[in-house]
């Protein structure tokens, strides 16, 4: 069903006129009988053209402009009818702007400890380290037991000086008894110059100091 409306003037009073409706209205005959109300609308329809005009409103017409025309009515405070189906959905809008940036989230938990990764490549040579301690070279072992000198009188106790030979340092000096019978009972260092190479030693023996034998490592320092 196709619906137009057009307005047409006659004279200083307003013709409404309402066409279309394809002849739904086609069957009315006899004049409707005449209601009144602020939302009751009043209008005629000429047959066979199917024509529509207000009437009985500002402006219009009081009520049909011919004796063949058919007056109608209908009610605006009618009840709703049903709702319609719904229409098909429309196309989709243009991508929207870009919104503003958010506050940025708590911190995660910390997540598994991954596995371990390759080896890596060798790292280069370090630098040299710094030069050592003097170290020593030319080790003897110097022994002597003669020179034995008994010491106040005593004839248990002895005494005697060890020297290393030239251009080299004592670095520890000790005795050795010699014979089944010989028996050391103490030996002590007395004096010495490890630098100048000599150790004073003082033992005390129960057999013959000849059976001390005294002994004193040497060697070169550089």
């Amino acid at each position: 069903m196709s619906t137009s409306v057009r307005t047409a003037w006659r004279g200083s009073s307003k013709l409404w006129v309402v066409c279309a409706f394809s002849g739904a209205l086609a069957g009315l005959a006899q004049p409707a009988d005449a209601q009144s109300g602020e939302n009751v609308i009043s209008a005629c329809y000429i047959p066979g053209t199917g024509t529509l005009y207000i009437v009985d409103q500002n402006g219009a017409p009081d009520g049909c402009l011919r004796v063949d025309h058919v007056l109608f009515q209908w009610d605006r405070s009618s009840v709703p009818g049903p709702e319609g189906p719904q229409g098909p959905a429309g196309e989709a809008g243009p991508e929207g702007p870009a919104g503003e940036r958010g506050a940025q989230g708590e911190q995660g938990p910390a997540g598994a400890q991954g596995p371990a990764g390759p080896a890596g490549a060798q790292g280069p040579a370090g630098p040299a380290g710094q030069d050592g301690a003097d170290g020593v070279s030319g080790y003897n072992v110097n022994e002597d037991a003669s020179g034995w000198a008994p010491v106040d009188g005593d004839n248990n106790t002895y005494e005697k000086t060890m020297f290393c030979p030239a251009g080299q340092s004592g670095l520890s000096v000790g005795v050795l008894g010699q014979g089944a019978l010989n028996t050391i009972v103490s030996m002590a260092v007395v004096g010495q110059n490890r630098d100048q190479g000599y150790f004073r030693v003082r033992v005390r023996s129960n057999s013959d100091p000849s059976d001390v034998v005294a002994q004193l490592v040497c060697a070169r320092v550089s």
